[in-house]
């Protein structure tokens, strides 16, 4: 995962590997989404999964728009591509990679991961 900052919003590359065992192919897709779009599907797989039982990955926190000490410019690359200039023990990074972990247990889950509303989040 990936992630543009443009003033105040925030951008997430996310690429998805679609696993079809039948047709044998593993394209990758590439989305763009904003944190909203993550804390929407949340809030989906939650309302449409009321199944007792169920354990609901945690969303994290929205990160911060505005890093302390950021560069003046106003676009900049956030995530694991860009160590070199934000460092791995950078915020941004961090708020990638507990993102990325967040989407990952959401698509292992056995019931949220079956979830078209994943399916259309990860797809479309």
């Amino acid at each position: 995962m990936m992630a543009l900052q443009d003033g105040d919003v925030i951008q997430y590359t996310i690429n998805v590997r679609k696993l079809d065992e039948d047709a044998g192919d593993n394209d990758i897709i590439t989305l763009v989404r904003e944190y909203e779009d993550i804390q929407f599907l949340d809030h989906q797989l939650v309302a449409h999964n009321r199944q007792a039982g169920i354990i609901f990955p945690s969303l994290p926190a929205k990160p911060a728009s505005d890093p302390a000490g950021a560069e003046s410019r106003s676009k900049k690359q956030l995530g694991s591509s860009n160590r070199s200039i934000l460092g791995d023990s950078s915020q941004w990074g961090r708020d990638c990679k507990v993102l990325e972990k967040y989407l990952e247990m959401v698509a292992a889950h056995p019931v949220l991961g079956r979830s078209s509303h994943l399916a259309s989040f990860l797809e479309s």
